[in-house]
Formats: C-alpha cells, structure tokens, sequence
C-alpha cells in the first residue's frame, strides 16, 4: 500500500525571507562606491601650484564644473603638451571648450550667478592656457571662477 504525504507542519509562525532585502543593501553599495570613483575621476591627477593664502574648499556644489589643465612634456618635440579636460571630455581646442560651456550654462537649471567652473591647471602650465579657460567661462557668462591650489607652506 502506498504511503500517504504528510501535509506540511504549520507551526503558526510567518517566515520572512531576507535574502531579497541583502541582495537590494549589496547592490546599493555597489552603486554608491561606482558614484565615489566617477566623481573622483574628475579630478586629473596634478601638480598643483601652491599658494599661501586661499580659502578652503567647500563640498562640490552641484553646479559646479571642474575643469583640468593638464601639462605633459614630450621629449621628442622638446615642448609642452596641454590637455583641457571636463567631464571625460578632450576640450584641448579653444572651440571646442567655449561650445560646451555654452552648452553647460544653457542646460543648468539654475541662473548663470549660482555656476562655478574651478580651474585646476598644472603648475608647469602657461598661464595663457588657464587665461583661454577663463576667457570661454567669460564669454559663456559664467562670472564665479575658482582655481585649485595646493597649501603653501610658510
């Protein structure tokens, strides 16, 4: 004779299964350490010049642009190689760079007085370079300009 299935024992208590909820915590610290790296990344490794007087840096404003001046020198031509960077974009020419801050400012939902650009050059780079920056940010409307040093030592 066939034995008969037992139905299942109900001992009165619900269960609750937690993988779901730990699958959901590792996934946001997987975003959330993704985010941190992205938001390093935009500031290039450089040299920064270093002054003696400044003001510390506040929290990155959500209107701010980070724009990097990097100086690389190529032993073939014997010159200064300059690289104008924001956002993981190549704005080395001058046009390139005044149409995206124009794009920048035009897509900011905020009026042109709250945007910042902080300039960080390197400290081998030709001020002209850092003045073509800041003359795009000029001709963009963006009156509020920082630049990135390294504290002085006295």
């Amino acid at each position: 004779m066939p034995t008969a299935l037992k139905p299942p024992r109900d001992d009165g208590e619900a269960g609750f299964d937690l993988t779901p909820m730990i699958d959901i915590v590792f996934l946001l610290m997987i975003f959330f350490l993704c985010v941190t790296e992205l938001v390093k990344s935009d500031l290039e490794m450089l040299m920064l010049p270093s002054a003696h007087s400044g003001i510390e840096e506040q929290p990155a404003l959500a209107r701010r642009l980070v724009v990097n001046v990097g100086c690389r020198f190529d032993p073939e031509t014997g010159r200064f190689d300059y690289r104008v960077r924001a956002r993981f974009r190549d704005l080395s020419d001058a046009r390139k760079l005044a149409d995206f801050l124009q794009g920048w400012v035009a897509a900011a939902e905020a009026p042109r007085e709250a945007l910042e650009v902080k300039v960080r050059a390197d400290a081998r780079a030709e001020y002209g370079k850092v003045q073509q920056v800041m003359a795009a940010c000029a001709k963009a409307g963006i009156r509020r300009i920082g630049v990135g040093v390294e504290p002085g030592k006295n």
